[in-house]
């Protein structure tokens, strides 16, 4: 089912630094976010390309997320204090069909130390088909629903989320702003799944991701970009965003991405 499988490739429209970046233009600012270290070789099963995307890259109270992933084997990754939390969004084109996602994934460490971003653990996920999110839940244990999803990489750059009640989620970036950073990248790692049961002795699952690409970074301006965030039921994930005071920190755009993805183990 390689249809399947490409709805898990998602995740990650924001990595960066590995050994593998081939810096092209940088304008001496580094990046907020300390991402996932490109530590883990995979066999992939299917490769995507182009694939617009566009990341929010944000921090929340790292005592919050800490709690909120107790009885996983991963471990919040303590970025001077706070959580880094990735919201993004994609838009492809596979099998003549347009597909759009939405993930939000936390930056995690393999050890209680917390000490090293090892990986992301995929919090929840979205895809713009109905029947794609089922197999994903069914099939390949991901934390995946039904929504409406919007992205643009074109400036001003935003991601929408959706349903029949209206807006959950939505971001946009303002028309004057310019990117700090804008180079060549690509990044492979561990994206971890929450468990489908409380029994904490079973192994947490995860899937290794590849992704690459021309990546522009901008700053988040609280001033001049806007955010807003709606409580669902049935979707507690966005009140726990709200709870953890989540605040952006920077953009991440890709207008021609290359995404891959392992099987799941």
């Amino acid at each position: 089912m390689p249809r399947a499988y490409q709805l898990c490739r998602l995740l990650l429209c924001h990595v960066a630094r590995s050994q593998q970046v081939k810096v092209a233009n940088s304008l001496n600012q580094d990046p907020t976010l300390d991402l996932p270290n490109p530590n883990v070789a995979a066999k992939f099963i299917v490769e995507v390309q182009p694939v617009k995307e566009v990341a929010l890259v944000a921090e929340a109270d790292l005592a919050y997320w800490q709690d909120r992933l107790k009885g996983a084997r991963v471990f919040p990754y303590n970025q001077q204090g706070k959580a880094a939390i990735v919201i993004s969004a994609t838009d492809l084109r596979s099998l003549g069909r347009r597909t759009n996602e939405f993930t939000i994934g936390l930056v995690v460490c393999e050890r209680p130390a917390a000490d090293s971003p090892d990986a992301f653990y995929l919090v929840q996920a979205f895809n713009s088909a109905r029947l794609f999110a089922w197999i994903e839940r069914i099939f390949f244990a991901t934390p995946y629903s039904p929504g409406h999803i919007c992205v643009d990489d074109r400036m001003p750059a935003q991601i929408q989320l959706a349903d029949r009640a209206g807006t959950i989620f939505s971001v946009q970036m303002n028309t004057t702003a310019t990117p700090t950073v804008s180079r060549d990248e690509l990044w492979q790692g561990k994206i971890y799944l929450p468990r489908l049961t409380a029994d904490s002795r079973k192994a947490q699952k995860y899937f290794v991701a590849k992704l690459g690409g021309r990546t522009d970074i901008y700053p988040y301006s609280p001033k001049n970009d806007t955010l807003q965030i709606s409580a669902r039921n049935g979707q507690p994930v966005f009140q726990w965003l709200l709870e953890s005071k989540l605040v952006g920190k920077e953009w991440r755009v890709r207008s021609n991405a290359v995404h891959a993805r392992s099987k799941s183990y």
